[in-house]
């Protein structure tokens, strides 16, 4: 998805990923389809000691894809509502297995989800902004 916003013209990309090869692949990928204007930057490390040092920053699109049993869930899209890390239109894409519960979390509210087969996206919306 973030190969994709840079290629949709996305000005700054933030990944984050705990593997050091992974966030190589990711860097190698990315400085394939920069355009001069666009900037990226990986964050190496666990999501939810990451989280806490972007308060401040504002991301207008966040998609967020752990492996599907993880406990990372809760904690992290509790995270980015608690540090208030979309702008008030922002959107809060989290991919997941259908069967799963949704996740409900103060300051986020479920809009919309869509089921493809075996994966599933749930997309959050800052409360204050209802469409």
């Amino acid at each position: 998805m973030s190969t994709e916003a840079l290629c949709r013209g996305a000005k700054l990309v933030v990944g984050i990923d705990n593997s050091p090869l992974a966030c190589e692949i990711i860097r190698e990928n990315w400085q394939k389809v920069i355009k001069p204007g666009q900037d990226f930057r990986i964050l190496r490390g666990n999501v939810e000691k990451i989280l806490p040092t972007l308060t401040g920053q504002k991301f207008e699109r966040i998609y967020f894809d752990p492996p599907y049993q993880s406990q990372l869930y809760q904690p992290v899209i509790s995270a980015i509502a608690q540090y208030q890390l979309l702008t008030p239109s922002g959107e809060l894409a989290v991919e997941h297995d259908p069967q799963r519960p949704d996740i409900c979390v103060p300051g986020l509210e479920i809009y919309r989800k869509k089921i493809y087969g075996k994966s599933a996206i749930s997309f959050y919306l800052p409360v204050e902004f209802k469409q």
